[in-house]
C-alpha cells in the first residue's frame, strides 16, 4: 500500500551535527489521477500525508504535495490537486503552521520552538531539497550550528555559512530572504544576538 513506508535506516549524524534527511518511500502506487478524487479514496489520501509529514516533517506544503501526488503518479502540482490536498490535510493528525506566505506541516505534537535538529541530503538524490522547503526552525538550527563553531560572524558570512550547513555549496539572491528568515528567528529565540550587522551566539544556560 502507499500509506506503507520502506524500512527507514536509523537517523544518520555527521560530526558536524547534520541529519541525512530521508524521503519519504512509498510502496507500489495507490491510484491513478482520476483515483485521487475520489470520496472513497479520501481516508487513503490522507494516511499518506500524515505518513508523509511523520517521515519528512517538518515540511512545506508544496514538497508534501508532491510526495503525496506521485503515490498517485500526478505529475503537475495543479490547482485542482492542491486543492484537494488542502482540503484532506484538514482533517489530517499533523500540525500546521504559517509562515509569512509558506505553510508547513509538523508531525503530530510536534513543538517548532523546540525543535533542534538540521538536515542535509544524504545519497539518495531525493533527498535533496529546495531550501524554500526548509522550515525557518530548521534554517535557524543550521545557523547556531555554525555560531557554536565561529562564535560571532558578519551577518553575510553567517548567511553564506549557514547555507554551506545545510548542504548549499553556493547562496543565490532567491535563497537570502529564507537564510535570513531563519537568523532572524535564532534572534528571536535568543539564542544569538545582533549588533552592527554582525551576528554573536548566546550560550544556552545549562
Amino acid at each position: 500500500l502507499a500509506e506503507e513506508a520502506d524500512d527507514q535506516p536509523g537517523i544518520v549524524v555527521a560530526a558536524d551535527g547534520a541529519v541525512t534527511y530521508r524521503p519519504f518511500r512509498a510502496k507500489g502506487v495507490a491510484g491513478d489521477l482520476e483515483n485521487f478524487y475520489l470520496p472513497s479514496r479520501t481516508d487513503l489520501v490522507r494516511r499518506v500525508a500524515e505518513k508523509v509529514v511523520e517521515v519528512e516533517g517538518p515540511l512545506s506544503f508544496d514538497l508534501l504535495a508532491r510526495r503525496v501526488a506521485a503515490c498517485w503518479e500526478i505529475q503537475r502540482l495543479t490547482q485542482r490537486v492542491r486543492e484537494r490536498l488542502e482540503q484532506v490535510l484538514g482533517a489530517a493528525a499533523v500540525e500546521r503552521c504559517v509562515v509569512g506566505q509558506r505553510v508547513f506541516y509538523w508531525p503530530c505534537g510536534g513543538v517548532p520552538a523546540a525543535y533542534r535538529l538540521f538536515r542535509r541530503a544524504g545519497d539518495d538524490p531525493r533527498s535533496a531539497r529546495e531550501l524554500a522547503d526548509i522550515a525557518p526552525e530548521e534554517v535557524a538550527n543550521a545557523a547556531a550550528r555554525v555560531l557554536s563553531q565561529q562564535l560571532r560572524l558578519p551577518l553575510e558570512d553567517l548567511v553564506r555559512e549557514t547555507a554551506r550547513m545545510l548542504g548549499y555549496q553556493r547562496t543565490t539572491r532567491q535563497m537570502e530572504p529564507w537564510l535570513r528568515e531563519g537568523i532572524d528567528l535564532l534572534i528571536e529565540q535568543g539564542r544569538a544576538a545582533a549588533l552592527d550587522e554582525w551576528i554573536s551566539e548566546v550560550p544556552s544556560v545549562r
